[in-house]
């Protein structure tokens, strides 16, 4: 009979009540740990909006490694990411992302900072403690110099509260949507060429009319989309677009493709996930020299003439190079070694240049030779070192501690002729004689354009005498000294 009473049992309207409110409130545990939800924003969603609506900090530095850069953020009721400029306030679920090319400094209001660094993927979450306004936690979802599971926790003074005047209506908040998972953008990891790598040609590229540059990069993903590469050249401050984009279908990490430069001067090569979203921006430069030009080492290192030498000798030494075709005139330039100071510079349509008396320079130097090519490329040589040393006269008569007595002065008739050896590259010589070795009085200072001079003898004494050679305003150092002795 009790059996019957059991089967036939119904529930109270209270009972049944809390059965329903127990597997609604099952449910909705089950929501919030499947969603990963706060339950807070879910029990008091007028809450959830005003703390998401409220700034808990700045964007306070984006700094661009080739001069700019972009920062992209999603607020945590939208559904894109869009670009972010400095001094922007930051909102509670914020994510942001820096591209390849840019990192970026956050500050907490009245807290901390914390550096962004280049393809960086974070996410501003409060988690238990948002209502509370002590601890911002810092997700790092992707990075390739921060550990991902990384979360940085950092101080946040909570705003205080807006007064509202009695009788004054509240602002109704705009529903906000239930965040969704965002799908993670694409993201430039690694590129090569680096920004700001230099190239030069070499004479077998300016031959073929270009120089061919491979660029790769490599994503933080793989996923079915296009990447399209560009190639733009600086001029007069303006972009203009050299070729098209080349469209690459994406099924690997890694890209690449080449372009061809043909020119010198600054170029940008692009990386675009579709025509208007840039992913990365880098900058190259092709320099206009070309080591093209052999200077042929130069043999001569001094003035002095050798017997056997034609009369062509005193016409200078050569500074000479391999030609290469074109009508352009070379352009010489000669460098003091030591102080790497430009000494003179010649222009000449031979391939040599003769350093002559107008040309003297001495030490330790070096040449080097420049010609104008096409596109405004410039064909240049290697250093090419040399020395050159203006010395003096040798001395020839007369004999060193000669004696003029009176039958001798009476055979040349009271002369004495004095000879030295001639020098290259000179236009005249410098005499001087003197009673004192030290040259402290001088008798006689003469400039002499021949390699010897004759004067009537002086009073009875020993004298001194000394020859230089000269070179416009160039001076050799002084022979040796010879003396005689006139004993009449």
């Amino acid at each position: 009979m009790s059996d019957k009473k059991l089967d036939k049992y119904e529930y109270k309207s209270s009972e049944k009540v809390l059965i329903g409110l127990s597997l609604l409130m099952s449910l909705m545990m089950i929501y919030v740990y499947v969603q990963d939800y706060s339950l807070r924003a879910l029990l008091f969603p007028k809450s959830w909006i005003d703390q998401n609506n409220l700034p808990i900090g700045k964007l306070t530095l984006i700094t661009g490694i080739s001069g700019y850069g972009t920062v992209l953020r999603q607020r945590a009721d939208e559904f894109e990411f869009k670009s972010i400029s400095k001094n922007k306030e930051l909102f509670p679920n914020d994510t942001l992302m820096t591209d390849a090319n840019t990192k970026a400094t956050l500050k907490i209001d009245k807290g901390e900072e914390f550096e962004i660094p280049p393809s960086t993927l974070i996410k501003l979450d409060f988690g238990s403690s948002q209502g509370l306004g002590g601890v911002v936690q810092i997700e790092v979802i992707q990075s390739p110099t921060l550990p991902i599971t990384k979360v940085v926790k950092k101080k946040y003074v909570k705003p205080k509260p807006v007064l509202v005047a009695v009788g004054t209506p509240r602002p109704v908040p705009t529903a906000t949507p239930v965040p969704t998972a965002t799908p993670m953008p694409v993201l430039v990891q690694k590129a090569i060429p680096q920004n700001g790598i230099k190239y030069q040609l070499n004479a077998q590229e300016y031959k073929q009319k270009f120089k061919a540059v491979q660029v790769a990069v490599e994503l933080n993903q793989s996923k079915e989309t296009q990447i399209y590469f560009a190639l733009s050249k600086s001029a007069d401050n303006k972009i203009f677009r050299l070729k098209d984009s080349v469209t690459v279908p994406m099924n690997q990490k890694v890209l690449s493709t080449k372009f061809k430069l043909d020119s010198p001067g600054f170029y940008q090569w692009q990386v675009f996930e579709n025509p208007e979203k840039i992913l990365l921006s880098q900058r190259i430069e092709v320099v206009p020299e070309i080591e093209m030009i052999e200077p042929i080492p130069t043999q001569k290192s001094n003035n002095k003439i050798d017997g056997s030498k034609s009369k062509k000798s005193f016409e200078g030494f050569n500074l000479a190079w391999k030609p290469i075709p074109g009508k352009s005139p070379y352009l010489v330039k000669v460098y003091q070694a030591k102080q790497n100071q430009l000494s003179l510079t010649k222009q000449t349509l031979s391939n040599q240049l003769i350093l002559n008396k107008n040309n003297v320079i001495q030490g330790d130097l070096y040449f080097t030779v420049e010609k104008p090519l096409e596109k405004g490329f410039i064909a240049i040589s290697q250093k090419m070192g040399f020395s050159f040393e203006f010395q003096p006269p040798d001395l020839v008569e007369p004999q060193n501690a000669k004696a003029f007595d009176l039958p001798l002065l009476k055979r040349n008739n009271n002369l004495i002729l004095f000879t030295w050896s001639k020098t290259n590259y000179t236009d005249s010589y410098e005499f001087e004689l003197s009673d004192s070795p030290q040259f402290t009085t001088k008798i006689l200072e003469k400039i002499i354009a021949e390699n010897f001079v004759s004067f009537s003898a002086p009073k009875n004494g020993t004298y001194y005498w000394r020859i230089r050679s000269k070179a416009g305003n160039v001076m050799s150092g002084y022979s040796t000294l010879r003396s005689f002795t006139v004993r009449r």
